[in-house]
């Protein structure tokens, strides 16, 4: 097990795990602060400084390119703009879950995913939805395939 890749994982699993209480004010503050057009545009322009790299480095690979455009949809179909948020960070979750649990780094991302949406469950300003469960180990097991 590589320890830089392990390091990486769980300061990626701990962003999720900080943020889960805090999202709704952070939207709420940032939505105020940008304005709602501005949010959006800001949000647009996270996705493509997201999707440029990555899809770089899928052009020669067509099952990379044919995953990226999967995810790509995935984003445009999903509904609040910060909750794009998760496919990205999942994503990362689950290239660096298959660094450094190998195969059994799947089982890590959907797992993350699912305690996501559990914790969510429990708290005031949050829900728990099976969409998301889907979406986000969506995003980690395109990541993990990367």
């Amino acid at each position: 097990m590589n320890k830089r890749y392990f390091l990486i994982l769980i300061f990626l699993t701990l962003i999720i795990f900080i943020l889960l209480p805090l999202a709704p004010f952070i939207r709420d503050w940032l939505s105020t602060l940008l304005k709602e057009k501005n949010y959006r545009i800001l949000w647009i322009c996270l996705s493509v400084l997201f999707f440029l790299p990555v899809l770089y480095f899928s052009i020669k690979k067509p099952l990379r390119l044919l995953l990226i455009l999967f995810l790509f949809v995935l984003f445009l179909i999903k509904g609040a703009p910060e909750e794009k948020f998760h496919l990205y960070i999942y994503f990362f979750i689950g290239y660096f879950s298959k660094k450094t649990f190998k195969n059994y780094g799947i089982i890590y991302v959907t797992g993350i995913a699912l305690i996501d949406e559990i914790i969510q469950y429990f708290l005031p300003q949050r829900y728990f939805d099976f969409k998301d469960i889907a979406l986000n180990a969506g995003g980690g097991i395109a990541g993990f395939l990367f």
